[in-house]
């Protein structure tokens, strides 16, 4: 996959924060989902975890 592209989600947006730059590990951008009919106001969102495994967060 082009790490210049965007990924295509079923539902929600991809927000990508480019050129990050972490303390200890190489510059890369980062991509998060966010679920449909997302809002920083709303606090509780479920969180993906390894295996797919959900939570709220």
């Amino acid at each position: 996959m082009n790490s210049l592209l965007v990924p295509n989600v079923p539902n929600g947006t991809i927000e990508r924060i480019e050129k990050l730059t972490p303390k200890y590990v190489n510059v890369r951008n980062i991509d998060i989902r966010l679920p449909e009919g997302y809002t920083p106001q709303k606090k509780v969102y479920e969180v993906m975890k390894e295996k797919g495994v959900t939570e709220k967060s």
